[in-house]
């Protein structure tokens, strides 16, 4: 169909998250050295125009809650300035040793606390 399937928006998410992360000068990689984990625990999706084969869309990417133990990730899929799909995440902080619940790490809090919204093109 040319169409991009629409479960990929959910890859998209997860690789602009990970470049989010080391944008801001903590890559997850440290965050699960420190002993915590940030599992899915809900994800939305909501398509308005499809992307098809080829095009270079853009992700703009920010948090938009962070409690004691969960952080919500904001998503919109851009191309040329229109907006196709908007999603979000939430993630649980989760003590791996354990595997309950844990507060989000300070250092984590204070990397993802910014208001800067960052638009990125992780792998396309």
């Amino acid at each position: 169909m040319g169409i991009v399937y629409n479960a990929n928006y959910l890859r998209w998410f997860e690789a602009a998250r990970g470049s989010y992360f080391r944008r801001r000068g903590l890559p997850y990689t440290e965050v699960e050295a420190d002993g915590v984990q940030l599992p899915l625990t809900e994800a939305n999706v909501r398509f308005h125009k499809p992307a098809t084969y080829e095009q270079l869309v853009d992700i703009k990417l920010w948090v938009s809650e962070i409690t004691s133990v969960q952080v919500k990730f904001q998503y919109e899929v851009i191309l040329d300035g229109d907006i196709l799909v908007r999603g979000y995440t939430h993630h649980a902080a989760i003590n791996m040793s354990l595997g309950r619940p844990t507060r989000v790490p300070d250092n984590l809090v204070h990397a993802l606390s910014s208001v800067e919204e960052i638009s990125d093109n992780p792998f396309f």
